[in-house]
């Protein structure tokens, strides 16, 4: 089990998304704003925000979703 360092690596990865009725309704411009809200919601202490290195939108694969 270890112990948690001040640079361990907790979370690699992770996925934010609805399903597609949730973007039926509302609409096509919406998504990438809804999903950005998502993941300022995350990052709403000051510590979390220093790790994120990336958030990416896509729009191309069936249900929209962010990584």
């Amino acid at each position: 089990q270890g112990h948690l360092r001040s640079n361990s690596i907790i979370m690699c990865q992770m996925i934010f998304t609805s399903d597609q009725a949730f973007f039926d309704k509302i609409g096509e411009k919406e998504p990438k704003d809804i999903l950005m809200n998502v993941i300022n919601l995350y990052a709403v202490k000051e510590s979390r925000r220093k790790n994120i290195i990336s958030a990416v939108v896509h729009l191309d694969e069936g249900v929209p979703h962010m990584h």
